[in-house]
């Protein structure tokens, strides 16, 4: 978790391009040199000072930072597309630590949110292209969201559109006390939301809680799709 909030921050930093290293033998060794040696299928070459150069295999030096599975390129995974107010940008946060968990577990292909548009992109449709492409729909249930139009008048309704169809699994995730249950006549009110229970996360005593449960929910979604593909 500590590495994953490390991510988390560095990618907030715009112009920073961080080097993330892991000890082997004595020695730092770049992650990214890892992975690429392991996406090639070759062995990393490792100079130390004691023994010379060590030839090993990443993917014994990389379980740390992922699970095989989740490296798999030919095993599909689902994507997933989040909808969120700009004020619950920390809940967002929140959601994709937990994502990031399923993704290391080999459960996720990625995620993606508005944040991730480039300069110079069509933003709209951008998101109208990432929206169609998911596989799972997350609505951040806040009452910012509902109040926000965008997402009541386009993406909220694509997404039951594509639920319909058998394209998208929509799923939401309640933040506070809200009226996402009566919305557009009960659309969402119809859906099994998370936490359990639809319990909303800051009426948990402990939040950790609340998005362990979160993550659970998601693994039964991810496993689900998984399934239906193979």
């Amino acid at each position: 978790l500590c590495q994953l909030e490390m991510r988390e921050i560095h990618s907030e930093i715009r112009g920073l391009d961080p080097l993330e290293e892991t000890m082997y033998s004595g020695e730092w060794v770049a992650v990214n040199a890892l992975e690429e040696d392991e996406r090639q299928g070759r062995k990393t070459g490792i100079p130390t000072r004691a023994k010379g150069t060590i030839v090993v295999d990443p993917t014994e030096i990389n379980n740390a930072y992922s699970e095989k599975s989740s490296r798999d390129d030919f095993l599909w995974k689902p994507t997933v597309f989040i909808s969120y107010s700009k004020s619950n940008l920390r809940q967002r946060q929140q959601l994709e630590t937990q994502l990031k968990l399923l993704k290391n577990e080999g459960l996720l292909n990625g995620v993606w949110h508005d944040r991730m548009i480039d300069p110079g992109d069509h933003w709209d449709g951008k998101i109208q292209f990432e929206l169609n492409e998911s596989d799972i729909f997350i609505f951040l249930a806040s009452a910012d969201a509902l109040a926000t139009d965008y997402i009541i008048q386009y993406e909220l309704p694509r997404a039951l559109d594509l639920q319909s169809s058998g394209k998208t699994i929509l799923v939401p995730i309640v933040i506070e006390s809200c009226r996402w249950k009566t919305w557009n006549k009960g659309a969402l009110g119809a859906l099994n939301a998370l936490p359990e229970k639809a319990k909303p996360i800051n009426k948990w005593r402990h939040h950790s809680d609340a998005w362990s449960s979160v993550a659970d929910g998601m693994e039964v979604v991810c496993r689900k799709l998984i399934d239906k593909k193979h």
